[in-house]
């Protein structure tokens, strides 16, 4: 059966201030709550976006629990939820598979991926590891380790992998790499030959002058890749010279066996050119702009350097195919408490006809348990401008109140079948089984 892959696509946040901001709410929004995470055997921290079939299931990992007793609170899994037979009914939610920590632990932030024959691809600590379903349709899923990173000149915390064309699979590590076991991370290729997948380290980062930890990678018709990375500078502030990271690409070389050739597209800058682009990486629109979302202070007109703590960007690749990409900033937040939201961790998602739906981590102003100081995060929709160059409308769809409904999404929204948007919250949902709460996955009806 063949399947849909839906890509979304967590960095370190820093705690700050918030100045107030003023914004629209949704009219109309349904949100609800599909399941809540009870800790132990269930399952705990769902930060990692959602995927879903051709049915309608909806794939995703928890970043511990599980049945293993191998690694602190568990190890993770890896689950499906069944939609309902009838409208208002629950959620059927199946364990695939807990991980015990030889055979990976603690998935990260990033997706799951299908291939055509309905397997499951992805990361968690330094594997990257298939998912098989059963051939009966009923029973358990088999894992198969493909690849196990070193840490060493190979990279290590592998990001998630994606498909090209002809099978191989990408991606990225936040560590390792050719300079040492203090590296900056890869950019790597797994090739199947007779069913033995074998490493090609594309780039190794080095920090100054070309950034470190890259996320999410994502390609291009041609078959370039594009993504983001944390920069040079470990502190962005005005104090520290300005490089406060990156989207480049990774172009495909032009020769079978030559070389892939690194190139950043884009630094930001701080002050009113934002900083720290998020782990999630950049997704392309029809038109082949690039759009994504950063954590750091900045963004459009803001002089004071700490004005704003997220926003999301819009880069324009050049009209003669040379040259500097144009960056536009679709919208701004403000520093967290307000009724916007703050921290714009994960990635974007379009609608037909070209709206912007996202989340953040912190902001909406709520002030409980551990939202108390800066809010529990939103889920967002930026409306198309009316007119070329016209303003974006921020909407506001939900505001988490880390009660039942779930604290701090991590990462991209799922846009489903007639406009639903699914999700995941990495805390909240009422269980007491964990200190902030285990998670929640939710719907959201514009």
């Amino acid at each position: 059966m063949k399947h849909i892959l839906f890509t979304a696509s967590w960095l370190t946040v820093s705690v700050a201030l918030l100045i107030l901001a003023a914004t629209g709410l949704a009219a109309g929004a349904t949100y609800n709550v599909i399941y809540r995470f009870q800790g132990g055997t269930d399952g705990a921290i769902p930060a990692a976006p959602l995927i879903a079939d051709q049915a309608g299931n909806l794939y995703g990992t928890t970043q511990t629990g599980g049945s293993s007793k191998n690694c602190y609170q568990g190890c993770g899994t890896v689950f499906r939820f069944k939609p309902p037979a009838k409208k208002g009914g629950a959620w059927k939610k199946t364990i695939l598979h807990s991980f015990n920590g030889t055979d990976g632990s603690t998935p990260f932030l990033a997706p799951l991926i299908f291939d055509q024959a309905g397997n499951l691809y992805g990361t968690a600590g330094n594997i990257v590891f298939q998912l098989s379903p059963p051939k009966k349709g009923s029973g358990e899923w088999t894992e198969t380790v493909l690849y196990t990173f070193t840490n060493g000149n190979d990279g290590g915390q592998p990001n998630g992998v994606i498909f090209d064309r002809a099978g191989n699979l990408y991606g990225s590590t936040q560590t390792g790499g050719q300079y040492g076991q203090q590296g900056a991370g890869t950019i790597f290729e797994l090739t199947l030959t007779k069913n033995v997948w074998s490493e090609t380290t594309l780039y190794s980062f080095q920090q100054v002058g070309d950034g470190n930890q890259p996320g999410v990678l994502v390609f291009d018709s041609k078959g370039n890749l594009y993504g983001t990375n944390k920069g040079d500078s470990v502190t962005c502030t005005p104090k520290y010279p300005f490089r406060c990271g990156d989207v480049f690409e990774l172009m495909a070389p032009a020769r079978k066996g030559g070389a892939w050739e690194y190139a950043v597209i884009h630094t930001f800058q701080g002050f009113n050119d934002a900083s720290y682009p998020s782990f999630s990486g950049v997704v392309f629109d029809p038109s082949g702009n690039l759009y994504g979302t950063t954590e750091g202070t900045g963004g459009t007109g803001n002089i004071n350097f700490e004005d704003s703590e997220g926003t999301v960007f819009e880069l324009k690749p050049p009209a003669a195919g040379s040259g500097s990409w144009t960056e536009t900033f679709l919208h701004d937040f403000p520093r967290p408490g307000g009724i916007d939201g703050s921290y714009a961790i994960g990635s974007v998602v379009f609608d037909e006809s070209g709206n912007v739906y996202g989340v953040t981590f912190r902001g909406a102003g709520h002030t409980k348990a551990l939202c108390v100081y800066e809010g529990c995060g939103i889920a967002f929709e930026l409306k198309a401008p009316r007119t070329k160059g016209g303003p974006w409308k921020e909407v506001i769809l939900h505001a988490f109140t880390d009660g039942n409904d779930g604290a701090a999404p991590t990462s991209a929204l799922l846009l489903g079948q007639g406009g639903a948007l699914f999700g995941t919250t990495a805390f909240g949902g009422g269980s007491t089984a964990c200190l902030d709460g285990c998670g929640s996955v939710f719907e959201i009806v514009p």
